[in-house]
């Protein structure tokens, strides 16, 4: 087998045995992943302020802040766009974030499998929702989103979103992004109306956020011997070291 590759903390590391200085007559000891010391941070939080959850008609532009619930997405055959805001993100600037999801309460029987597109408002602090015309729909989308299809539930039955962990590194790159901004989540589809909890529902369990996410950059790459060598390969860049494993 001439070409290996390792996918370590999400990318794919090409190792082909014929490259430089005909690396395969000297390879004895296959690649290992590099180990690396860094640990996985969690931020949690539970929203309970009842104006970071909220409704906007699509068609007029009204926005709702103490509906019962979360209709994703859309009122009485009116379509519309759902948002979450969280406030007090305490996650550092050049964090790598590893995954984030929602956990949404049904508070009705939900039926169908619609898709759920889940972006991030694109800015370093998101403002407050507040009851003006558009004031979700005029907000500026990440380009990154991702796709949730919920299923069939009852009322009272937890909900884990698939992960939107590229919306979140997103915002966190940003040049603006401070620990303790906020950030708006928007749900939008076309399909059959999902209910879940919203804050102002006044019903547990309220919207739940979880970001796992470590800091600085992780160690990604491959390490062998050859010829007594310890090479190594981190993001691209082949180092030696002078030493053994």
């Amino acid at each position: 087998m001439d070409e290996l590759s390792y996918h370590i903390f999400g990318e794919t590391i090409p190792f082909n045995l014929n490259s430089d200085k005909n690396i395969s007559q000297h390879f004895f000891a296959l690649p290992i992943p590099l180990t690396s010391s860094v640990v996985t941070l969690e931020y949690t939080k539970t929203i309970t302020d009842n104006d970071d959850t909220g409704e906007e008609n699509t068609s007029s532009g009204s926005v709702s802040l103490s509906s019962s619930d979360l209709e994703m997405c859309s009122d009485g055959g009116n379509p519309q766009i759902c948002a979450i805001r969280v406030s007090g993100v305490t996650i550092p600037s050049g964090a790598t974030i590893t995954t984030a999801t929602f956990d949404l309460t049904a508070n009705t029987s939900n039926t169908g499998s619609n898709s759920i597109s889940i972006y991030g408002e694109d800015v370093d602090n998101s403002l407050a929702l507040a009851t003006t015309t558009n004031n979700i729909s005029n907000r500026t989308l990440t380009s990154n989103y991702t796709d949730w299809i919920p299923g069939s539930s009852s009322s009272g039955i937890e909900k884990t979103t698939t992960a939107f962990t590229r919306v979140v590194q997103e915002i966190i790159d940003r040049s603006g992004w401070t620990s303790g901004n906020a950030i708006t989540f928007l749900f939008k589809n076309s399909g059959n109306t999902l209910e879940f909890n919203s804050r102002s529902s006044n019903s547990s369990p309220e919207p739940v956020i979880n970001i796992n996410y470590i800091e600085g950059e992780p160690t990604v790459g491959w390490e062998g011997k050859i010829q007594g060598l310890s090479i190594a390969k981190v993001q691209g860049i082949e180092v030696s070291k002078v030493q053994g494993i």
